[in-house]
Order: structure tokens, then C-alpha cells, then sequence
């Protein structure tokens, strides 16, 4: 049952609703790889499915991602999807460093970072470009403050 509730969700099938909600299915359940069913939804970009599952009462704070480093917030984020981003929101996704690594999405979101494709094509390189860049900024706040 778990597996047809994350392949619907994975696909963004209308199956999911009932799947999630009238067969009794876990929907926070680990399936492929230890990714979930809105890990998977997220990863797609299906924004109605992402709404099905918050209502079947999936969790916003999980672990997303193929690495399990992100929430769905932070997944979402990173891949461009507004529409997903809105439903985690009104669900009531945090919005400060979530995650393994401690992401803030707003950071994920910046068209800087969706342009640097070679960085994203490391999570180690990724990382350490916005703290670097993260660093630059508390430097810059802190000398604000002094003028």
C-alpha cells in the first residue's frame, strides 16, 4: 500500500487522495531508497499531490532529498517549484535553517544559486558556497553596524 502511495505521488496521479486518505496507508512511511511519498511529490513538482498529503497528514519537517539534507520546503526551494513552495507555506512550513545542513529555502531560492549548475552538481561544493557566502554577509551586517 505504501509503495502505491508513493508512486502515485511520485507521478502525480489523482489515485494519491485515495491512496492517502481510504486505504488506512502511512503516509510518512520510508519507500525507494528511503524517500517518501511527498519527498517524492515535492521532487516533482506536483503541487496538488503535495496538498493531498499535507491534509492526509504528512510531515512538514521531514527529511527530503536524495540525501535525506533538506525538508520539502528546502527541496522545493532549490528546484524552482513556486506553486509547491505556496502549499508547504499555507501548511505552515518553517522558514528559518532547516535540515541537515541547516538551508535557509530563501537562500536555496536565489536565482544566483539555481545558475550555478556546476555547484549544484556537488551537495559538498553547494554547501560551502553559501556559507561562504552566508559568512560574507554576517561580515557586512557587522560592519554596517559599526558605520
Amino acid at each position: 500500500m505504501v509503495d502505491r502511495l508513493a508512486r502515485a505521488a511520485g507521478d502525480g496521479r489523482r489515485s494519491c487522495r485515495e491512496a492517502a486518505t481510504g486505504c488506512g496507508a502511512e503516509v510518512d512511511a520510508p519507500v525507494m531508497a528511503g524517500r517518501t511519498a511527498l519527498d517524492l511529490a515535492v521532487r516533482a513538482g506536483h503541487a496538488e499531490t503535495v496538498g493531498v498529503l499535507l491534509a492526509a497528514g504528512a510531515d512538514l519537517r521531514q527529511r527530503a532529498g536524495e540525501y535525506a539534507e533538506l525538508t520539502p520546503l528546502c527541496l522545493a526551494a532549490t528546484c524552482g517549484y513556486t506553486a509547491v513552495v505556496d502549499v508547504l507555506l499555507e501548511a505552515g512550513a518553517p522558514t528559518g535553517a532547516q535540515g541537515r545542513m541547516g538551508y535557509v529555502p530563501l537562500v536555496l531560492a536565489a536565482p544566483l544559486a539555481r545558475s550555478l549548475w556546476w555547484f549544484r552538481s556537488s551537495p559538498f561544493l553547494f554547501s560551502l558556497f553559501w556559507l561562504f557566502c552566508f559568512r560574507l554577509i554576517v561580515v557586512a551586517v557587522r560592519l554596517c553596524r559599526r558605520c
